[in-house]
This record gives structure tokens, C-alpha cells and sequence, in this order.
């Protein structure tokens, strides 16, 4: 999906270290997770970061090897990280060996590098956030017909990554479309603009003063068609669930 390429590749910057993938196939298998939840039941596009501990790749080969690690920890936290092995009487195992790395080193950064580590995934998250979808109006095209018949066409920019209706929620019926109605005129006819230099439109059969948009794509516009009946001034208006409701004031004339 574009939007979760343009999020996620630009969160490799924001992250070092840190690889876009997907989880099935890059991690693990994972039944129920909330990633999946959020995107097969809601429709909404969800990433994953964790906190990890990328700095530890000394030689900048995108591998935390065994060896990055222990140098790692010998140059950088003085061996805090490692405890050295020793004799050690079990009570029920007997003489064995204890040591190792420490349960709080690994993936998690060291203390002094969590609060960057920290601040970047904030950072990750609101950009994120940032691509939500956004909605407005470009100019508008009026075009008279006849007496009173006018060809309205009015373009819907999103200019945000994430389309105002995901591809899964269509697919699913997960929420109603975008809805796009006209007031202070007869609507004869809606559609969708497909092809603006053809003159290619998908018009709605039924129900064009109430016209269902399947979204409006990430970064994308969309340009809707109306055939009107009236004059004066008239109001456009798309209401989206996901990226809320603009309007705008035309007059036919």
C-alpha cells in the first residue's frame, strides 16, 4: 500500500536501526494482533515501532552481531551489560554456571541513549498522525449548459498520505462511503470524473443529489461531477467519517 510505504520508509530515517516489514513475513506469524485489528475491522492503517537498540551495530552493516554487542558493552557501558559466568551450588540442579547478559539489555537501549530513542518514536508516531487525511476544495469549474443547466465540476484534494476511505473498508463494508450533496439546486446528475480529458465520468444511477465516494486517495485528488438545475448561489459539501466535513458556496451564474 502506498500510504504505509511513504510512512514507514520515511520512518526508517527517523529510526535508525530500525526496518520496515511486514510482520508475517519479516517477524512472525501473529493471530489477532492490533495492527491487523485496526486495519480488517476499522479500516485504518496501523504501524508497529517498538523500542530497540539499534545503536549497538558498531560497523553499520544493519546486523546486531554477537560481537557489535559485547564490544558494545565493553566500550560504551564497561561491562554494566554483562555479567561475567560463575560456579553457583542449584538445589535442585546442582553445581552449575550463572551469568550472561542482563534481562534489561538487548533490544531496550541503554539508559543513555533512551530519551533520543524515546523522543524518535514520539517523533515516528506524530508523523504518523500527520498524514491522517485531509480534505479541501480546489477551484471549482461552472460551465453553462442552457438557461438555468449548469455543469459543475468541483475538485477534492487530500493531501495527506492516507486516503479518507481505506481500499479494506470498501472492500468489507467496515463504514459508509464519503457522501458528497449539493444544495440550493436540482441535481439531475453525479458522478465521479475519471477522465477529464475524454469527458469520461461515472455517473451514479440513483440518488445524485446524495453522491457515495469510495475516498478520496492519499496525495491524490478527486473531481466530482454534478449536472444542476437552478441559479444563484449553491452549496457543496463532502462529509467523509474519517476525514470530516468542508463545504463550499457556488453561484450558478
Amino acid at each position: 500500500m502506498r500510504a504505509c510505504d511513504l510512512i514507514a520508509k520515511e520512518g526508517e530515517k527517523l529510526l535508525p536501526g530500525y526496518k520496515y516489514g511486514m510482520i508475517w513475513k519479516d517477524l512472525y506469524t501473529a493471530w489477532g494482533g492490533s495492527v491487523d485489528h485496526f486495519y480488517s475491522v476499522h479500516g485504518a492503517i496501523a504501524l508497529t515501532n517498538e523500542l530497540n537498540g539499534p545503536q549497538q551495530d558498531f560497523d553499520k552493516d544493519g546486523k546486531v552481531t554477537p560481537e557489535a554487542i559485547i564490544k558494545f558493552n565493553d566500550l560504551l557501558t564497561h561491562g554494566r551489560m554483562f555479567v561475567p559466568w560463575k560456579p553457583y551450588p542449584h538445589p535442585q540442579y546442582g553445581d552449575i554456571e550463572i551469568g550472561g547478559y542482563r534481562h534489561d539489555t538487548g533490544r531496550p537501549p541503554e539508559g543513555f541513549l533512551l530519551e533520543e530513542e524515546c523522543h524518535r518514536n514520539a517523533v515516528f508516531v506524530l508523523f504518523h498522525a500527520h498524514h491522517l487525511p485531509r480534505l479541501s476544495f480546489q477551484e471549482p469549474t461552472v460551465t453553462r449548459v442552457q438557461d438555468h443547466l449548469w455543469r459543475v465540476l468541483v475538485p477534492v484534494l487530500n493531501d495527506r498520505a492516507i486516503p479518507s476511505m481505506t481500499d479494506v473498508a470498501r472492500q468489507l463494508k467496515l463504514h459508509r462511503p464519503d457522501i458528497a450533496t449539493v444544495e440550493g439546486a436540482k441535481v439531475l446528475a453525479g458522478g465521479l470524473v475519471r477522465d477529464p480529458w475524454l469527458n469520461r465520468i461515472d455517473y451514479q444511477q440513483y440518488r445524485p443529489q446524495r453522491l457515495m465516494v469510495f475516498g478520496v486517495p492519499g496525495l491524490s485528488t478527486q473531481t466530482l461531477f454534478f449536472l444542476l438545475e437552478g441559479r444563484g448561489e449553491i452549496t457543496v459539501a463532502y462529509d467523509s467519517l474519517k476525514a470530516g466535513k468542508i463545504s463550499r458556496k457556488l453561484r450558478l451564474e
